[in-house]
């Protein structure tokens, strides 16, 4: 039995399952946790490549084991489970260590500890589980019952679950503001209609101007002392907050407990009972990015850009990743270029690659190994290039002159009379040749000039190199075959 695949929690649930099926499981190596071919996707292009996983895979069914039961609480008795809800990177990424050292001893001497360890981006969504017990504690699983959720992020996006394995008479703990009712609108719909379906109890805190984990510490505290999972008074609390931050040395420790203390003292409970639940937005038709759709149908190609999106990219958007399963597309592991246009990557750089397009040979290394797969490379024709900028550039008039112009531009690259650098250098020499060779009336030339402009205001700055592989050899066997390479990031 194989565990841990991707990433997987270990789950209660689906050990026990594989306890009453293991007699009629026919495969040598089991997957736990993964289901190798769901049968339904709420996704259209996503269940298309179901079907054919299952069609020509029929039996890769068998090598996965998940159950869809509730996960046990296989804590002892009287355990208490914390989960922290935060963003990578941001604020609260330190709140559970803090939280778990300080109320081992006054909550169980016994710690087990789930941190969200997995290399992240910046920004993703990601939780912190700790158990605390008076017995001897085993690893309850990844997936173990939470007793009070806490939450160190905004509390209405769309992709987070902050009741996630939240018991029924768990506790939701976060920072809002103090009037209740505005607090209660902070939440998205679901997370309301969500609640006023449960028990759970509802605390929150007024954030500082600075968010600190000392205060959510304290407030944290106040949630345990009244909901009674913990034996000892708030007084013994403040002593034993002295005591730790005095033995640890702290410069700070004086203003550190006024914050804890601030916390004990302010966390309350909301009455959201009484509160209405919003009506929820209406779903929205899911949008592709514009490179997506620029780049029109969909085929089974593993570099295809919208096979990509349409199956995997739309999951991520969505926060569905756990419906992704294994299929052969994963398993290479490779990703389209111009993925990076699904979601911005740059602020985890601090440098970023500048083109020289004098400098390229065509090799094609960069957009091949670009780990965001954010460099986009097009190799075209001058004929192609111009047929395809000339309408999005309202440049019409310069239609009939296209094939005047990319002869121009071909004949002044092979004759070294133009310099690669920038289209907007080569259409401007090119343009400048055609208005001498060929008069035009007034009316026609002032239409051309305009058109012109409008084209190289578009689309002058983008890069263009001059490659052996993609114009010089291709040129010398067939004149007008050559390319222009473009790179842009």
């Amino acid at each position: 039995v194989i565990y841990g695949l991707g990433g997987q929690p270990l789950r209660g649930a689906d050990l026990m399952r594989l306890c009453r099926e293991a007699g009629d499981l026919g495969e040598s190596a089991i997957y736990l946790g993964l289901d190798f071919a769901p049968r339904t996707s709420d996704y259209p292009k996503r269940q298309v490549l179901l079907d054919r996983l299952r069609r020509e895979y029929p039996d890769v069914a068998g090598m996965g084991l998940r159950s869809r039961d509730l996960t046990p609480d296989l804590r002892p008795e009287g355990s208490i489970t914390l989960a922290v809800h935060r963003r990578s990177g941001q604020w609260g990424a330190g709140l559970a260590s803090e939280a778990a050292g300080f109320l081992r001893g006054i909550a169980g001497d016994h710690l087990r500890s789930h941190p969200a360890l997995f290399p992240q981006p910046l920004g993703s969504y990601c939780v912190d589980r700790f158990a605390l017990s008076e017995q001897e504690l085993r690893d309850p699983g990844g997936a173990m019952p939470v007793d009070l959720a806490l939450l160190a992020l905004d509390p209405g996006g769309t992709q987070i679950n902050p009741l996630m394995g939240l018991q029924p008479n768990g506790a939701l703990l976060m920072q809002g503001p103090e009037q209740d009712a505005v607090l209660w609108q902070t939440l998205s719909p679901w997370l309301q209609r969500a609640l006023h379906g449960t028990f759970i109890a509802f605390y929150a805190i007024s954030p500082s101007d600075t968010p600190t984990e000392d205060k959510m510490l304290g407030a944290l505290c106040g949630v345990l002392l009244d909901k009674g999972w913990i034996d000892v008074g708030a007084r013994r609390l403040i002593s034993l907050r002295e005591e730790q931050l005095a033995s640890a040395g702290d410069p700070e420790q004086e203003t550190r407990m006024e914050l804890f203390q601030d916390g004990l003292d302010a966390v309350r409970r909301v009455d959201y009972r009484r509160l209405p639940a919003s009506k929820p937005l209406e779903a929205q038709e899911q949008e592709a990015p514009a490179s997506v759709r620029r780049l029109g149908k969909v085929d089974d190609a593993y570099d295809s850009l919208p096979r990509f999106w349409d199956q995997v990219g739309v999951l991520y958007q969505e926060g569905a990743v756990s419906q992704l399963a294994p299929d052969p597309y994963l398993a290479i592991g490779a990703v389209p270029p111009m993925l990076s246009a699904f979601r911005d990557l740059s602020p985890l750089r601090t440098t970023l690659p500048r083109l020289d397009p004098a400098l390229c040979t065509g090799c094609g290394l960069c957009w091949t190994n670009c780990p965001d797969g954010a460099w986009h490379a097009v190799a075209s024709t001058p004929g192609e290039v111009l047929n395809g900028t000339i309408p999005a550039a309202e440049a019409g008039p310069l239609r009939p002159v296209v094939g005047r112009l990319a002869e121009r531009i071909a004949g002044s690259l092979r004759e070294d009379v133009a310099s690669p650098g920038n289209l907007g250098s080569l259409l401007n020499e090119a343009y400048a040749w055609l208005r001498d060779k060929v008069p035009a009336p007034q009316e026609r030339g002032r239409a051309l000039d305009t058109a012109a402009q409008r084209l190289t205001d578009a689309v002058g700055c983008l890069p263009v190199s001059v490659t052996a592989p993609f114009f010089i050899e291709p040129d010398s066997t067939s004149p007008g075959d050559g390319a222009l390479l473009m790179l842009a990031l």
